[in-house]
């Protein structure tokens, strides 16, 4: 990881690389215990052995301040079977996603009567499809459901673009989007102007990229 200067304020922006500084600079504990008992469950999962609910861990000090408040994340086995269907991907595909969601590349908030928090993680299967999760609040406030797993394209064929293109600029800085890393995320998605050029041709996309570039993670330091 590149080394970013970082100091202390309300609501401050940092450069990229934002999540994972910010867990490391809050003290967050080691990740691997939880990654462990995800890829243990995924494996009883995969053989038909699991019991009850998988667990993502609890959010730390990234997701926090994106707005994740709960003891935990969790998806039920008839999610996980359901979703892994419908995207064709495996459980193995989705070994490595609890420390995955503690790094996102990018957070934000989908849906109008039932939003679910949307988190596009840098996990990437094979063909090149990162894997995202949509969770959702538990009727008991306490823990967090996965009620979607997910895979986005980046430049080609992008959910995270399109719901993008659904949200005015307007909704999508000030609402939406909770947490971004700036230059991945401008990569990933094809934002970047070519050499030579001010600002991308398509008036929408240029709208999106400038929002991306312009919006501030909350940064608890």
């Amino acid at each position: 990881m590149d080394d970013y200067e970082v100091q202390k304020g309300e609501n401050q922006h940092i450069s990229t690389e934002q999540g994972a500084l910010l867990n490391q600079a809050q003290g967050a504990p080691p990740l691997e215990a939880a990654n462990a008992l995800l890829n243990e469950e995924l494996h009883n999962f995969k053989h038909g052995t699991q019991k009850g609910e998988l667990h993502l861990g609890k959010p730390l000090a990234c997701l926090m301040a994106a707005g994740v408040q709960a003891k935990e994340i969790t998806i039920t086995p008839k999610v996980l079977k359901e979703h892994l269907g419908k995207h064709g991907l495996a459980p193995d595909d989705l070994k490595g996603l609890a420390k995955a969601i503690q790094e996102p590349l990018v957070v934000y908030e989908w849906g109008k009567k039932l939003p679910s928090t949307v988190i596009v993680t840098e996990l990437t299967i094979q063909d090149g499809r990162k894997i995202a999760i949509a969770i959702r609040l538990a009727k008991n406030g306490s823990r967090l459901n996965v009620n979607e797993v997910a895979t986005v394209h980046g430049k080609t064929n992008s959910r995270l673009l399109e719901d993008f293109l659904k949200s005015t600029p307007e909704e999508l800085g000030g609402e939406k989007l909770k947490w971004v890393e700036h230059k991945k995320v401008l990569d990933w998605l094809g934002l970047v102007p070519p050499k030579g050029t001010a600002s991308l041709t398509n008036p929408a996309l240029n709208s999106i990229a400038k929002v991306v570039k312009e919006f501030e993670n909350p940064n608890t330091l």
